[in-house]
């Protein structure tokens, strides 16, 4: 049986070997060797691609399509004995139809251990079509696509920098031009001017200053921006302040020219040239002597000061020229007259506030805080202090005095016009200002609350709503006293709810008569709460629960539950005992417990063997009764 089903699948894999597409698979193939059109084929689109894996466990178990066909379908498969493919006998499996997917980028195998095809991704690889679908975003390659892969090549550019746009090029050489060009890699062309290679080429004829190449931009040895700079002069300083220090650019030597007139010196040497009329000394920065002109200046204002060749300096005094005070007087009584020593000179100083007059008119100094007077005695004016009103000359000040000669200010001006719809406030300079608010205001209405000032003025707010809670008084308002609350009359309610009938008298509500909390119900205490009005509490009290039959009837729950039975056995043997719910017990003749015959029979008494004579009590209505006394036996 194994033998025929392996030689349908050899068959199939050589067919579809072929005929040059992959062969059919064995799920949903009819092996009667009929239709195969129902064949699923790898990459048809008409069905499901589904590939079978008979797996390495069991090559010929339930997992195998082959084995889960009917005995029948089998048998009609059976070609014969024809001889099977060497690797059927050497126990490997053959691929059931050709393993080449077409995908470029997967190596396909034949897996003849588990008789199924692998298809392996190439690490890397990259199916394309033409050159177009291998861009890889790099310029410093080329990219080709070959036998439908993807292939790279590096550009033969040293150094090569891949990019997109210009930003990504940056050689840190600030004199480069830097930029992305259409291959997508860099370029750096030089932007900058060089004047010179060495020092070489920036020597001159002047020896003393010797020119040097210096790069200022750039890379040295590059790209760069490089220029001639001239180098400093070498130091020809000897040391002495009376030799003109040089360097000579023919030969590059230094030259020391004695200055004319000049004299050398030390600190502290006298330096004296023999003139009076200069200052001779020693400059201990320089080490040579100074000789200046002298000033002659004595600090006093009063003297010219000049120098007289040979003689030396002269001060001559000058008109005001003084040496005591008693040679300073000027007879005016409002100056303090002295001679100053330090300056040589008169000087008249004038009192602060004195005036010189004949009477008191001369002394009007318009100040309304001094009385202004005039003292003959030295002719001089005299101001005393007054306290007085004055003005200080601010708007803003009220009650304004003078005091020790001076107006002092009174009380700040608060400008309060009265008006609470205006926010009141002085100004300096300027005086009172009064500016609208919209403060909380009184129109004068006690019908209306909530007012407030706009526009200068106070505007009615809200009407007042008079309501005292009181159902006994009618509630208004009424100008110009406001709410009034005036007495009615009427039901009202007392608040009170074990009371009724209610009603308002003189303005208060007076209760009315009692509630009757009456519930009807024996098993219940009847109250009144005044918050609540009537409750009504279960009790456990005896009842009747209107049932004749029962006995001991007790509340519960509000209820009146039945006791128990009542026993109507009246211990009379010949009497049938009963009970009826509206009425109570009963007893009717029953002459078979009795062992009397007849109408007149006896019947036995209770608890007793006595007969006693029937009475035919119910006038020939049947009623009997057994009568006792003289009737029984």
């Amino acid at each position: 049986m194994r033998k025929r089903l392996w030689l349908v699948v050899w068959l199939a894999g050589c067919c579809g070997a072929c005929g040059g597409v992959p062969g059919p698979s064995l799920e949903g193939m009819d092996l009667t060797l009929g239709d195969m059109s129902g064949a699923d084929v790898p990459g048809d689109r008409g069905g499901t691609d589904g590939a079978w894996d008979p797996g390495p466990e069991d090559v010929t178990g339930s997992d195998r399509p082959g084995d889960a066909l009917p005995q029948d379908r089998v048998e009609e498969a059976d070609l014969g004995n024809a001889d099977l493919p060497p690797a059927d006998l050497s126990g490997d499996l053959p691929c059931p139809w050709d393993c080449d997917d077409g995908l470029p980028c997967t190596r396909d195998w034949c897996d003849v251990t588990a008789g199924q095809c692998r298809h392996e991704a190439i690490p890397g690889c990259i199916p394309c079509q033409d050159g177009r679908d291998c861009f890889d975003r790099d310029g410093c390659t080329r990219d080709f696509c070959r036998d439908g892969r993807c292939e790279w090549e590096s550009i033969p550019i040293e150094g090569c920098v891949s990019c997109l746009v210009s930003g990504r090029c940056d050689d840190g050489n600030n004199c480069t031009l830097d930029r992305c060009v259409g291959e997508g890699y860099c370029v750096f062309e030089c932007n900058c001017q060089s004047l010179c290679a060495s020092d070489e080429d920036c020597r001159t004829g002047d020896l003393c200053s010797p020119g040097r190449c210096v790069t200022l931009r750039g890379t040295p040895g590059a790209c760069s921006e490089t220029v001639c700079v001239t180098g400093s002069p070498p130091s020809c300083d000897d040391g002495n302040a009376c030799t003109q220090d040089l360097c000579d650019p023919a030969t590059g030597g230094c030259l020391h020219r004695a200055l004319e007139g000049c004299v050398s010196c030390r600190s502290g040497d006298a330096c004296d040239d023999g003139d009076p009329c200069t200052d001779d000394r020693c400059d201990p920065d320089l080490g040579v002597c100074s000789h200046s002109q002298s000033s002659c200046d004595d600090q006093r204002s009063c003297t010219r000061d000049w120098c007289e060749a040979g003689t030396g300096c002269r001060h001559d005094a000058l008109p005001g020229f003084c040496e005591r005070d008693e040679e300073c007087r000027d007879e005016d009584p409002c100056t303090d007259d002295r001679c100053d020593p330090d300056q040589g000179c008169c000087r008249f100083d004038l009192r602060p506030g004195c005036r010189t007059c004949r009477d008191d008119a001369d002394c009007e100094d318009h100040d309304p805080c001094t009385e202004d007077l005039c003292d003959r005695s030295t002719g001089t004016c005299r101001a005393v202090w007054t306290s007085v009103a004055c003005d200080d000359g601010e708007v803003c000040t009220v009650g304004d005095r003078c005091h020790l000669g001076l107006c002092e200010s009174g009380a700040w001006n608060d400008c309060d016009d009265r008006d609470p719809c205006t926010d009141d406030s002085c100004l300096p300079g300027r005086g009172c200002i009064q500016v609208a608010n919209e403060a909380p205001c009184d129109d004068g209405d006690p019908c209306t609350e909530g007012d407030r000032c706009a526009e200068g003025g106070c505007r009615p707010g809200t009407p007042v709503v008079c309501n005292d809670g009181n159902p006994c008084t009618a509630d208004a308002c009424e100008g110009p006293w406001g709410c009034v609350f005036s007495p009615v009359e009427g039901p009202c309610n007392d608040n009170d709810a074990c009371t009724e009938g209610d009603r308002c008298v003189r303005g208060a509500c007076q209760p009315g008569a009692p509630v009757v909390c009456d519930d009807h119900n024996p098993c219940t205490d009847d109250s009144c709460d005044p918050a609540r009005g009537c409750r009504f509490v279960a009790n456990t009290l005896l009842c009747d629960d209107g049932n004749a039959c029962t006995v001991g009837d007790q509340c519960l729950q509000g209820n009146c539950r039945a006791g128990s039975p009542a026993s109507c056995d009246d211990q009379v043997l010949c009497t049938v005992d009963g009970c009826e719910p509206a009425s109570g017990c009963w007893h009717r003749l029953d002459l078979r417990d009795c062992n009397c015959l007849g109408k007149d029979a006896n019947c036995l008494l209770s608890g007793e063997r006595t007969c006693c004579r029937l009475v035919d009590v119910g006038g020939g209505n049947g009623i009997w009764r057994c009568r006792v006394g003289n009737d029984c036996l």
